[in-house]
């Protein structure tokens, strides 16, 4: 007996429904195709299995969408609680500029200090990493010294290079 058959419609050859049973019994992945339920291929179908689909889709979609706001969410507390690591990042940070912030319009000076709470929470992740990457942290100081006026290139790569130096060794000393 042969385990395949021939397709009516398209003359090809396929298993048989009793050599499948046989070859489930044989081999547990089998079984699983097996007992997996079998629809005819029909319009009635198709449209069947769009709309099991489609309610698979939307439960996903609404799933990350829980997610997503419960992570920002919890972001957002984060944000507000600071750690002692962090709070030694900004103390570092900030050590050495305050002539030049004190020079900062008021509006300016709410968003540099925002800017400078981003910043060392960003140099925080990095240095919780496995990886210290000392060229980011020097670029993420660089960046955000860049906010302060009348400072010349030269003045943002040095202190931010001395900055990212003494945030390294305050790592290191942890």
């Amino acid at each position: 007996m042969s385990i395949f058959n021939k397709n009516k419609k398209t003359g090809e050859d396929v298993l048989s429904r009793e050599s499948l049973e046989n070859l489930a019994a044989e081999k547990p992945v089998a079984a699983e195709v097996v007992t997996e339920k079998e629809l005819p291929v029909n319009s009635e179908n198709i449209e069947q299995i769009q709309t099991e689909e489609k309610k698979v889709l939307e439960a996903v979609k609404e799933e990350v969408a829980t997610s997503k706001s419960s992570k920002s969410q919890g972001d957002d507390k984060t944000t507000t609680e600071k750690t002692e690591e962090q709070i030694a990042i900004e103390n570092i940070m900030s050590d050495g500029i305050a002539e030049l912030y004190n020079e900062l319009p008021e509006n300016r000076r709410a968003e540099f200090k925002q800017k400078g709470e981003l910043t060392a929470g960003k140099i925080e992740l990095i240095l919780n990493s496995a990886k210290v990457k000392f060229g980011k942290i020097v670029g993420l100081l660089k960046k955000w010294l860049s906010m302060l006026p009348g400072v010349n290139k030269y003045f943002l790569e040095q202190e931010s290079k001395i900055k990212a130096d003494q945030i390294v060794d305050l790592k290191n000393r942890n």
